[in-house]
């Protein structure tokens, strides 16, 4: 169907359809690094197992963690990189054993949940209710803004 609707179109509007269809296969990728006084992530495998991947508005955040020690509630696990997409909403998971992680909206905390200074410019991941020493594999799915 697809193809018979660009053979239905002239030339100079086929090219600028394909370039943009081009632009929405493009997928960045952005490095979360943890907080390793609550998280360890295997081998320091950050690239490979903390993450956040946006196609057009839409996003996945990928988090493959082991608690290093029970984090209480609003403790931080984790920091997006400053020239990562932002939320748009609450983005949450609750982990099988009942506890959550959660995209912050709009801010950045330190280790104690206190919001910094310079809060606004990007986004944190908070976990509550974690177990000591546990693997966490999450994928947290979202829409998210460009900077």
């Amino acid at each position: 169907m697809i193809k018979a609707i660009f053979r239905t179109l002239n030339k100079p509007y086929l090219k600028i359809i394909k370039a943009e269809i081009d632009k929405l296969k493009i997928a960045r990728k952005f490095v979360i690094k943890m907080d390793t006084s609550h998280a360890t992530v295997k081998n320091n495998d950050f690239a490979g197992r903390t993450y956040i991947m946006t196609l057009g508005a839409f996003g996945l955040v990928h988090l493959d963690f082991t608690t290093s020690n029970n984090p209480q509630k609003f403790d931080v696990i984790g920091n997006f990189p400053d020239d990562a997409p932002l939320p748009t909403h609450l983005v949450e998971v609750q982990t099988f054993d009942g506890g959550t992680v959660f995209l912050g909206q709009g801010k950045r905390f330190n280790n104690k949940g206190k919001e910094l200074a310079w809060a606004g410019d990007g986004y944190i991941l908070i976990g509550s209710t974690l177990q000591a020493n546990q693997r966490y594999v999450l994928n947290m799915f979202g829409f998210f803004n460009k900077r």
